[in-house]
C-alpha cells in the first residue's frame, strides 16, 4: 500500500490525496474483516501519508516561490507599457469620439443584375392601312425621321375606290340639298304640296349619311379633312397614291419591303421605328435584399467593364 502511494505522490497532490483517502475507507471498512493485528499497518500508512503531504506541501511552496522570482510576471509588467490612458480633453485633440451604441441603417453598395430596354410606348411598328404596292421609300434604316414624316408611298386600287366612293356621296349629297332648299322656297310660296317637301327632306337626309360613312372610312385609314377637302382638286391618278407616315420621332430599325412589293393592311410592319431617348432598367432585385432597397436611393449602371452608364 505504502508504494502505490508513493506512485500515486510523483502523479500529482490531487489523485495523490484521492487514493489516499479511498485507502483509507478501504482499510476501514476492511478492519471490520480483518484481525486487530491489521490495525497497526493502518497506523503506518496515516503516519506516511502525513509525511508524504508535507513533502508535498514544502515543494508546492518551493515551486510556488520559484514562479514568484523568475520572470513570469515581469513580462507581463513589460506587456502592460503599451497602455495609455488620455483624459477627455486629449482625446478630443486626438479625434477620437465615443457614444452609446445604438440601431441604425449601415452604408454599403448592393450589386444587381438589370437589363436596359426600350419604352414600350416609345416603340412604333408600322403598317399600311390599305392595300397596295411600294411605289417608293422614304426612309431606310439607321434613318432618323421625325413624327408625321413620309416613309413611304403605295399605289393603291382600294384607296382609289374608297376616295371615288366619297366624291359620288359628297355629289349626291349636294344634289339633296339643293333640292331640299328649292322645296323649301316653293313651300314658303304655296306652290308645291308638303309631300314634295318632306321627300326632299329624306332625300337629304340620306344623301347625308351615305357621305358621312364614305367620310368615315377614309378616317379610318388615315385620311384627314385637309386630303378630303381638296380631293375634287386632285390631280388624275393621285386619288390611288396612299402615304406610309412615322406615327413618332425616332430612328428606323427595320425595314422589311422593297420597291414594288405587294403589301397588306394588317399584315407585318414594314418599318419599326424606335425612340431611345427614353429606355428603362428594369433591375432583378432579390427577397433576401428587399429590406436594402426604399424609394429615393441613388442608383448606378454599369457596364461588365465597370463603364458608367447613367
Amino acid at each position: 500500500m505504502k508504494l502505490n502511494l508513493f506512485y500515486a505522490a510523483l502523479l500529482s497532490p490531487a489523485l495523490l490525496y484521492l487514493s489516499a483517502c479511498g485507502s483509507d475507507a478501504s482499510d476501514s471498512s476492511g478492519a471490520n474483516r480483518t484481525p486487530p493485528q491489521a490495525e497497526d499497518g493502518h497506523d503506518d500508512h496515516e503516519d506516511g501519508s502525513d509525511e508524504e503531504h508535507e513533502s508535498h506541501d514544502e515543494a508546492d511552496g518551493d515551486d510556488h516561490e520559484g514562479h514568484e522570482d523568475g520572470g513570469g510576471h515581469t513580462e507581463h509588467e513589460g506587456e502592460g507599457g503599451d497602455h495609455v490612458e488620455l483624459t477627455a480633453e486629449e482625446a478630443e485633440a486626438a479625434g477620437i469620439r465615443t457614444g452609446r451604441a445604438q440601431t441604425g441603417a449601415v452604408s454599403g453598395q448592393l450589386e444587381l443584375p438589370a437589363e436596359i430596354r426600350f419604352d414600350a410606348d416609345r416603340v412604333a411598328r408600322v403598317s399600311p392601312q390599305v392595300e397596295g404596292t411600294v411605289a417608293q421609300l422614304y426612309a431606310g434604316e439607321g434613318d432618323i425621321v421625325k413624327a408625321g414624316a413620309t416613309l413611304a408611298r403605295l399605289t393603291s386600287r382600294e384607296l382609289a375606290g374608297l376616295k371615288a366612293d366619297y366624291l359620288n356621296a359628297l355629289s349626291a349629297e349636294r344634289l339633296a340639298q339643293a333640292e331640299l332648299e328649292r322645296e323649301e322656297n316653293l313651300w314658303e310660296q304655296k306652290i308645291t304640296a308638303e309631300a314634295d317637301l318632306q321627300s326632299a327632306r329624306a332625300a337629304f337626309a340620306a344623301a347625308n349619311a351615305g357621305r358621312e360613312a364614305a367620310e368615315n372610312r377614309l378616317h379610318a385609314i388615315g385620311i384627314g379633312h385637309g386630303t378630303l377637302d381638296k380631293l375634287n382638286e386632285a390631280a388624275d391618278g393621285s386619288l390611288a397614291q396612299a402615304y406610309v407616315t412615322a406615327p413618332l420621332a425616332g430612328e428606323v430599325i427595320q425595314r422589311s419591303v422593297s420597291l414594288g412589293e405587294t403589301v397588306s393592311a394588317g399584315g407585318a410592319p414594314i418599318f419599326v421605328i424606335i425612340d431611345d431617348s427614353v429606355v428603362w432598367a428594369d433591375i432583378a432585385v432579390y427577397k433576401e435584399d428587399l429590406g436594402k432597397v426604399s424609394e429615393g436611393q441613388t442608383v448606378t449602371f454599369q457596364q461588365e467593364d465597370g463603364r458608367v452608364l447613367a
